[in-house]
């Protein structure tokens, strides 16, 4: 109940904003300052099978690759009023509307992802174990591995947005229109448990 009641506030919010910039069209010919936008979220993420290599750098002991590993997502959305906000799964941008039409833009963004491979599944291991050779299906358990990316799984991302209306009515108070994405970024990774 409380994740809705917050998604409507959040939701409130944005429309407000979006509402009150459309006051700020200029007269016709007069050239404006661009605007500006800040957005929060928290999102969920589904992952295809993934493949795991592993490998111990300092003693040599193993180097293997899981193959087909199912993972999921880590939401920890269930306590959203008593946690820190930076602890769910989340994700930030912040953009600038350059001209009149307030139709291209910048945006920065900055993606918080989790990523836990799912316990006790069988997977095809292949590699080598103390000096010992697999190529072979195994249960992987928590006591032999267990993987989870979920605290430092960030993506930062520089885009061009181009702001596209679909229907604005007569009145000019309201219209109904989509933002159109693409750039690129990088990984920053923080930390991967391995145990």
């Amino acid at each position: 109940m409380r994740f809705i009641i917050i998604l409507v506030i959040v939701i409130t919010f944005i429309a407000q904003s979006t509402f009150s910039q459309n006051n700020l069209v200029p007269p016709s010919g007069k050239k404006t300052p661009g605007s500006f936008y800040l957005t929060w979220g928290y999102h969920r993420n589904a992952y295809t099978t993934s493949t795991l290599h592993l490998e111990d750098h300092a003693s040599g002991s193993y180097a293997f690759t899981l193959y087909d590993a199912k993972a999921k997502d880590q939401p920890d959305m269930h306590n959203l009023l008593t946690t820190p906000i930076s602890v769910p799964q989340y994700v930030f941008r912040m953009g600038y509307f350059f001209n009149n039409k307030r139709d291209l833009g910048v945006e920065l963004s900055w993606d918080h992802l989790k990523y836990v491979v799912a316990d006790n599944q069988v997977m095809h291991l292949k590699g080598t174990i103390h000096e010992r050779y697999y190529d072979v299906d195994t249960l992987v358990t928590p006591d032999f591995v267990h993987i989870e990316h979920t605290n430092g799984n960030n993506y930062a991302m520089v885009s061009v947005v181009k702001r596209s209306t679909f229907f604005e009515p007569g009145n000019g108070k309201h219209k109904l229109s989509g933002l159109f994405t693409g750039g690129a970024g990088v990984l920053i990774p923080k930390l991967i448990r391995v145990y």
